[in-house]
Order: C-alpha cells, then structure tokens, then sequence
C-alpha cells in the first residue's frame, strides 16, 4: 500500500485507512491472488462513483481507459501517477 509517499506491506487480516485527499494505491505482492475489503465512511459519494465505474469495466479485455477517466473525473478522483510495481516493495 502507498499513501502520500509512505509504503507499507499488509499481510493477511491487517487494515489500512487512507485519508481522504491523500493520493493512495496498492499493488498485490504474492503469488496468490489479494482479495480487498473497502470501507467508506460517509459512503454515499463512493457508492456512486463504484455504480458508474462499474458499467465501463469489461473483465474479459482492457478496460477502456477514456472511459474510466470520465468516470473518475465526473465524481472528482484524480489519477496522480503510473500503476504501482511490486518491485518497489520489499515483503
């Protein structure tokens, strides 16, 4: 997990709050695929956002990147940088 410029490895069953306005991302690290639970509190706004998101998602292909930018821009989430590397993590 990154938020701001801090890193942080979370292993099964730990949890992390990454507050609002502060850009944040993560990256699976193991072999075995990740599974995330995420909590908003108030939950509204993101509700929406993960309503429209999910009409542009195609599970089967790239994702239409146009497209997801509309949507994150129409709901006021800014993409600030590239996906993160698991390289740049140490486990």
């Amino acid at each position: 997990m990154q938020c701001g410029s801090d890193h942080t490895v979370l292993n099964t069953g730990d949890s992390f709050m990454a507050p609002a306005g502060v850009p944040h991302a993560f990256v699976a690290l193991g072999t075995e695929p990740a599974h995330t639970l995420f909590l908003f509190d108030p939950a509204g706004d993101m509700e929406a956002f993960f309503a429209d998101y999910s009409t542009v998602i195609d599970v089967e292909g790239e994702p239409d990147r146009k497209k997801l930018m509309e949507v994150n821009a129409k709901h006021g989430i800014k993409v600030v940088g590239p996906p993160l590397k698991a390289a740049g993590f140490a486990s």
